[in-house]
């Protein structure tokens, strides 16, 4: 009995402390968002334009019941924060209608600017408990000092990079799909850690299950409907994740992953296939989409297959309700994507190469300015990441040399099968720095502003702290370039200067902005909408009849 109190008190310890922990991630996340709306909280709501007017008024659109007006990539997340900030404002106006006011349908200058610095506030609030979610999976994998390091250095170069509105739909689209691969990982470790074969499943396991892959597959599509550019991330993590499961739990385990796939991939291919019926959409780019969209819910649904039977519920019934369930959260949220007209965008993904501006331009110029492109990403990364050009190149180096060993190493260790446990966390940081360079390579063929928004830095940075705390030759010098790393980006943070922060106000009203109308100017046709009536960018822009 002493013992079970001793041990009950102890629990109840630990759980008080990673609670204390996580709030405090939660609370320093908090306050270096807050110092970066500090320093843009004077910027106008119209000073990005391709960013500020498309969101605030796609977020009313939602508002209003009507159907966004964007089409260049879903960007629900930014929409999503809108319309929070315009039902708490609708809230404040009506419990305080002697000091607010608010109508969401007639929005003067006033209102936009207060929506605009609302959304902010909101925004801030979401990431950083994004983020906390994140370090919370992300513990088991990097022990807690690491994982405050990584979310502190994460947290500060999204505040130096994007502050004038949204802290953008890459940095949601990247953790949201951080956080389900993490969730279905701890689930596999889970099931390595419990000897499998022996355990019976139980209604409380099959619940847990259930709620995981749920849980996976509402963070996926909510990560692509953010923005699809993290499909590559995807379908990285189909190949290796199988591969590990494998090394660590056999070829049983093996099967048990492809029957759970093989079923949510037939269930969410079939609604698909509703959803989709009468749009052009490419058949194999759609179902190498679902693929990856199954991929971490397939890896949480693989534990409730291999866990030992022994009730008719939990062979048959269970697991099915489980994946039919899991499907109809994917379904569901496409059937949104549907309705808003971005279903296309999800299910063709090769679409967004229009938009690959820097690629583009590379045509009939061969495979050299393509190259060109892909190390300008690869430089842009490292320079987000450390603080001066001669240490960005020795950093560069050290990291890329010692990814190449420890790759080498860990490939040619878990394939003989030599303490493949080890070898086989060495090949997931392994993976995830290769997965940072990937994106990075591909973000140089886009826009200029996917070279500096540092959405792929997650990746590198857990990477880095994984290899630097275990067993790796190299674990040593890692360190040491974990420790440049995060002071670097907390000096860069510190010393950005105002003057610098106002280059992200692009726009002004002045006559002189009209003279451009192309993508991202003020007057451009995807900012065009009744919505704007009451504000002077209706006046300015003439009701946007040009």
């Amino acid at each position: 009995m002493q013992a079970l109190i001793v041990g009950l008190l102890e629990a109840r310890l630990g759980r008080m402390r990673g609670g204390f922990y996580l709030f405090s991630i939660w609370l320093i996340c908090l306050v270096i968002l807050g110092r970066s709306l500090l320093d843009s909280w004077h910027f106008p709501w119209y000073g990005n334009p391709d960013q500020d007017l498309v969101f605030l008024r796609d977020g009313i659109r939602l508002w209003n019941g009507n159907p966004p007006g964007y089409g260049d990539h879903p960007g629900f997340m930014q929409m999503i924060v809108v319309n929070i900030s315009i039902g708490c404002l609708s809230l404040l106006a009506k419990v305080f209608p002697s000091a607010a006011s608010f109508d969401p349908t007639r929005l003067a200058d006033a209102d936009w600017q207060g929506l605009f610095l609302f959304a902010k506030l909101v925004n801030a609030l979401l990431v950083s408990l994004v983020l906390t979610l994140c370090s919370a999976l992300l513990v088991r994998w990097l022990g807690r000092s690491w994982t405050l390091l990584w979310a502190v250095v994460c947290v500060a170069s999204m505040g130096l990079t994007v502050e004038i509105y949204q802290l953008r739909n890459e940095f949601f689209s990247s953790f949201f799909v951080i956080a389900a691969i993490l969730l279905s990982v701890n689930n596999l470790a889970l099931l390595e850690g419990s000897c499998p074969r022996q355990v019976p499943l139980g209604k409380s396991v099959l619940f847990r299950v259930g709620l995981a892959s749920w849980a996976c597959m509402f963070l996926v599509v909510m990560g692509l409907l953010a923005k699809v550019q993290v499909l590559p991330v995807l379908f990285v993590f189909l190949i290796v994740a199988p591969l590990l499961g494998f090394r660590l739990l056999g070829s049983r385990w093996l099967i048990d992953f492809a029957v759970a796939f093989s079923a949510l991939f037939v269930c969410l291919s079939i609604l698909c296939a509703g959803l989709s019926a009468g749009l052009p959409i490419e058949r194999l780019q759609g179902s190498l989409v679902i693929a990856a969209i199954c991929g971490p819910p397939a890896i949480v649904l693989s534990s409730n297959i291999n866990l030992r039977r022994s009730e008719f519920f939990g062979r048959t019934i269970g697991p099915l309700f489980v994946v039919v369930g899991c499907a109809g959260m994917g379904g569901s949220l496409l059937a949104v994507a549907k309705g808003f007209g971005w279903l296309g965008l999800v299910l063709n993904p090769l679409a967004v190469r229009t938009y690959a501006a820097a690629s583009n331009a590379c045509h009939g110029a061969g495979p050299k300015c393509l190259l060109d492109n892909s190390l300008k990403g690869f430089v842009y990364l490292f320079e987000r990441s450390i603080d001066g050009y001669g240490l960005v190149i020795l950093v560069a180096s050290l990291v890329v040399i010692a990814w190449l060993a420890n790759l080498a190493r860990c490939s040619v260790g878990i394939f003989i099968g030599i303490n493949y446990s080890v070898f086989s966390y060495e090949l997931a940081a392994c993976t995830l720095i290769g997965v940072a360079f990937f994106m990075a390579f591909l973000a140089g063929q886009r826009w200029s502003v996917d070279h500096y928004l540092p959405y792929q830095q997650p990746y590198l940075f857990a990477g880095i702290f994984m290899l630097a705390r275990g067993l790796s030759p190299w674990a040593k010098i890692l360190r040491g370039i974990a420790f440049a790393i995060a002071l670097s980006v907390l000096l860069i943070f510190m010393r950005y200067p105002d003057s610098s922060r106002q280059t992200y106000v692009k726009q002004v009203l002045e006559p002189q902005s009209t003279s451009s109308e192309g993508d991202g100017a003020l007057c451009a046709s995807q900012h065009q909408g009744n919505e704007w009536r009451s504000s002077s960018v209706w006046v300015f822009c003439n009701g946007f009849s040009r």
